[in-house]
C-alpha cells in the first residue's frame, strides 16, 4: 500500500508541478499592459513607444523624426533602449557590441541553469524612407512597435525566473545594407560556435503595429525548413495567449532571422500582415509617413482621418505572444514554490483518507 501511495502523490506531484508551470506563463502574459496611466515611469507598451508627459516620444517615432543610420535620433533611441534594459535586467547584463557601422545592445536574463541555452528575442532600431524619399525617416512601425514590444518584454519577463537565460538584442542595422552589412549578423560572426550553438532559438519582432482592416491578423514568416520548430512554438502562444489570427503561409529572410537561420537556428519573423507576395500590407511602410505621433502631438491616422496608424491593442496582443513563447521555451521556474508543494501535501493527505476509506 505504501508503494502505491508513493506512486500516486508522485504522480499528482508532476501533475501540479506542470499546471503550475502553465498557470505561471499565462501570469506572466497577464502582466504585458498596453498603458499604465497611474505611474509616472514608462512601464507600459504604449509608454515605451510613445513616452509620456515626463519622458515624451523617447524611441524617436514622431513626425520629422529621423532615426536613419548614423543620425542623432537613432543614438537617442538606442540610448533609452540600453538603458531601460539595464533598469530591469541589471547594468552588468547589459553590453554594447559595436562592430563598423553600427552597434547592437545585448541584455541577458540570465537563467538558473545558464548551460541548457539561450531564447533570444531581437528587434532593429534604425529606419528608412526609401520608398518615399524625403529628409525623415521615423520608422513608426518599422521598428518602433517592435522594439517597444521588446521592451516590455524585458519588463514583464524580467520579474520571474527561467531554467534558460532569456536574451534581448536591439540590432543597430537592419535597413541599410544585407548580410553581412546588418547588425544581426554582425552579431551572430561575434559569437564563437559554441556560443551560437547555445542559442536554441530566435524571434525577430519586426514590425507589429498596424493591423490591417482590423484584421487582427500575427504573421509568423520563416525562411525555409528550419524555421519550422519555431513557427510551431509561436503559434501554440498565439493561441493561447492572444486573440490574433495565425497566418503561417508567408516566407522571408528580409529581417533579423536571416542570420539566426544561415546558422541552423530555428528562428522566425513575427510581423503584421502581409499580401500574397510576402509584402507588407502597411500603406506607410518605409516612408516618411511611418510615424505614430504627428506634429502637433496627435496620433497618426490612416487616409479616412480617424483610425489610427498603430492600432496599440493589436501591438499588445502581439507583445503577450511574444512572452508567451518566450516564457514557455525558457521554461518559467513556478513561484511560489511553496505553491506547489502544498498542493502535493493536500492532495496527498486526501488520497490517503481515500485509501483508509477503501
Amino acid at each position: 500500500m505504501k508503494m502505491k501511495l508513493t506512486y500516486v502523490l508522485a504522480g499528482i506531484a508532476f501533475v501540479l508541478a506542470m499546471d503550475a508551470a502553465a498557470l505561471e506563463v499565462g501570469d506572466i502574459v497577464g502582466c504585458v499592459a498596453r498603458n499604465n496611466a497611474s505611474t509616472a515611469t514608462l512601464d507600459s507598451y504604449q509608454e515605451f513607444l510613445i513616452g509620456n508627459a515626463s519622458t515624451p516620444n523617447p524611441l524617436k517615432v514622431q513626425e520629422g523624426d529621423d532615426r536613419r543610420l548614423g543620425s542623432a535620433d537613432l543614438l537617442e533611441a538606442q540610448s533609452f533602449a540600453s538603458s531601460t534594459m539595464s533598469s530591469y535586467l541589471g547594468s552588468g547584463n547589459v553590453y554594447a557590441q559595436t562592430f563598423s557601422g553600427g552597434v547592437n545592445y545585448v541584455g541577458d536574463l540570465v537563467g538558473s541553469e545558464p548551460s541548457s541555452g539561450v531564447i533570444l528575442i531581437g528587434a532593429h532600431i534604425d529606419s528608412t524612407q526609401n520608398h518615399s524619399g524625403g529628409s525623415s525617416a521615423p520608422g513608426g512601425a518599422d521598428n518602433g512597435t517592435g522594439v517597444a514590444g521588446l521592451l516590455e518584454a524585458v519588463r514583464v519577463l524580467s520579474q520571474y525566473e527561467y531554467e534558460k537565460t532569456i536574451r534581448f538584442v536591439v540590432f543597430g542595422r537592419e535597413e541599410s545594407g544585407w548580410d553581412t552589412d546588418t547588425g544581426s549578423w554582425q552579431y551572430m560572426q561575434s559569437l564563437s560556435d559554441e556560443e551560437q550553438a547555445a542559442i536554441v532559438s530566435m524571434t525577430s519582432f519586426d514590425m507589429v503595429g498596424y493591423n490591417h482592416e482590423g484584421n487582427n491578423t500575427a504573421t509568423l514568416c520563416i525562411e525555409d525548413d528550419t524555421g519550422l520548430e519555431w513557427q510551431n512554438q509561436f503559434a501554440v502562444a498565439i493561441t493561447d495567449y492572444t486573440t490574433l489570427e495565425l497566418d503561417l503561409t508567408k516566407t522571408s529572410k528580409w529581417s533579423d532571422h536571416h542570420a539566426f537561420n544561415e546558422a541552423g537556428i530555428t528562428s522566425g519573423l513575427l510581423v503584421e500582415e502581409l499580401n500574397d507576395g510576402n509584402w507588407p500590407e502597411n500603406p506607410y511602410y518605409h516612408t516618411t509617413n511611418d510615424y505614430v505621433i504627428a506634429a502637433d502631438g496627435s496620433f497618426q491616422t490612416l487616409e479616412d482621418g480617424t483610425t489610427p496608424y498603430v492600432d496599440l491593442d493589436y501591438a499588445t496582443e502581439m507583445t503577450k505572444a511574444t512572452v508567451g513563447w518566450a516564457a514557455t521555451q525558457a521554461e518559467v521556474i513556478p513561484e511560489p514554490a511553496t505553491f506547489a508543494f502544498m498542493g502535493v501535501f493536500g492532495a496527498g493527505f486526501f488520497i490517503v483518507r481515500r485509501f483508509f476509506l477503501i
